[in-house]
This record gives C-alpha cells, structure tokens and sequence, in this order.
C-alpha cells in the first residue's frame, strides 16, 4: 500500500513542469512576494533511510525586511514526515506551520498548527485512501482559534494527461459548496483550472497555464468572480547570475494594470 501512495505521489508531481532550475521555480512564487532581494541558504543532513533539511532566507523591500526558515525531517522506515516552517514579516510579525505526516497501509494522514501573523492558531488534519478502482479520497478538516472547523471531502482520479480531483466543502461558518481541480501537462509545462461553486449556484474559476522558456518560465492566471468580475496576473521569471529576475503584470476588475520587478539571489 505504501507503495501504491507513493506512486500517487509521483503522480501528482509529474504535473508540475520540469525546467533546468526547478528549485528556483519551487522557490519563486513564495519567495517572490514583492521582495527586492532574497538570500536563501540551506543545510542538509542524511543516514540511512532518514534525514533532515534545512532552507532559511532573508529579504529587503521598500517595506522593511523579513526571513523564514523551513525544516523537513524524514524517516521510511516509520513512513513519517515533518515540516516546520517559520516566517518573520516586514511588521516583525512571525507566522509558523508545522505538520507531520504518516504513511501506512491504512493510508496517509496528516497533522498540523498553524499559527498566523495575527497571532491565532487552528489546527488541521487530512486522511487519504486508496479506493479499490484506483482513485484516492481525502477527507480534510481545520479548526480555528474560535473552536469552529471546516471540512472538506475529496475524490482525486487520474486522467489521460494529469489527474482530475472533485469533492465538497463546508466552512467554519457553516457555508457549503463543491469544487472541481484539473491538472493537465501540456508540450510547454501545464494547464490548471479550478471552479467553485456555493450554495446559491454561483461559480467562480481561476485558470493557470506555466510554460517553459528558453531560460525560465511564464505564468499566466485568469479569475472570474461569482459576480462575473474577472482579474489577471501574468508572471515572467527568467533565471540571472546567482538566481532570477521576476516581472508581473496584474490587471483588476476595474481593468487598471498595474506592474513591478523582483529578484531572488541564491546564497550557496
């Protein structure tokens, strides 16, 4: 069965485009967040059938400065994995996330905390299941820091081109819907589309294209609203000495544009 969750694993990263850096496109759309410089440096420690990693960055933007740091630890011979991630913003606010999670043949199942920059803490936990014409179900659940919690059911399949994955909703305030997420490969990188819709029938979509370039890649992301107001954003990374640039364009209901430049360097 372990096995089998890994090959869905598998699954799932094969649609995410392959580039010659893939680390940076990893980091790129987090570390890319208006920053104008970004140093990252990382650790790794491993033995036999377990090991941990360390990455840590710090950036400077007309905001102030910030940093985070995330840790990965994991041991096959028990099936666990753990990942702990800090982030201090510009306002000296610090957000951590941390959760563990466990392969068995009963299936994976995960657990986390959270606590945002405002200081709350909810909690969330996952379990996945293989089902026996060869999907995967997820049952997920958060709780906030008012005790309310949240759940959603999934059902995820593969398709000719990438996987297919529809399921329901209800919030912590009691709001209920459905969502269906399509991942496909495409020749240039690949294509997802995502469309929700509530309670009263109403329907909202993001769509998102990634293609390769000859030195980086593009992202392309379209929104329509459940009032029919769209937004877009259209992201250009290209990889430089010692990391990439990024340019963004981002367009809003009202049809403004709006554009600006980052950079991430690499401290190796």
């Amino acid at each position: 069965m372990i096995r089998s969750f890994s090959r869905f694993r598998k699954l799932m990263l094969a649609a995410i485009p392959v580039v010659a850096f893939s680390t940076l496109i990893i980091t790129a759309d987090s570390a890319f967040a208006g920053e104008r410089q970004h140093r990252a440096a990382g650790q790794h420690r491993a033995e036999r059938g377990s090991g941990e990693r360390t990455r840590s960055a710090d950036w400077t933007n007309n905001r102030g400065s910030g940093s985070s740091t995330q840790t990965r630890t994991w041991d096959r011979g028990s099936g666990t994995t753990t990942r702990d991630r800090s982030t201090t913003n510009t306002q000296g606010k610090t957000m951590t996330d941390s959760r563990t999670t466990t392969k068995s043949d009963a299936g994976i199942y995960t657990q986390g905390t959270h606590t945002g920059f405002n200081g709350k803490t909810s909690t969330y936990d996952s379990h996945t299941t293989k089902n026996e014409d060869g999907s995967y179900s997820t049952t997920s659940s958060r709780t906030n820091a008012e005790g309310k919690t949240g759940t959603r059911e999934s059902t995820t399949v593969k398709t000719e081109d990438g996987i297919s994955r529809t399921g329901s909703y209800t919030t912590a305030n009691g709001k209920t819907g459905t969502y269906t997420n399509d991942i496909s490969k495409t020749d240039e990188g690949l294509s997802k589309e995502h469309t929700r819709t509530n309670a009263d029938g109403q329907t909202s979509t993001r769509t998102e294209t990634v293609a390769r370039t000859d030195n980086g890649y593009t992202k392309e992301i379209d929104r329509t609203g459940i009032k029919g107001q769209t937004s877009s954003r259209d992201i250009a990374v290209e990889k430089v000495e010692g990391g990439a640039a990024k340019h963004v364009t981002q367009t809003g209901p009202q049809g403004k544009s709006r554009e600006w430049d980052s950079q991430i360097n690499f401290n190796r």
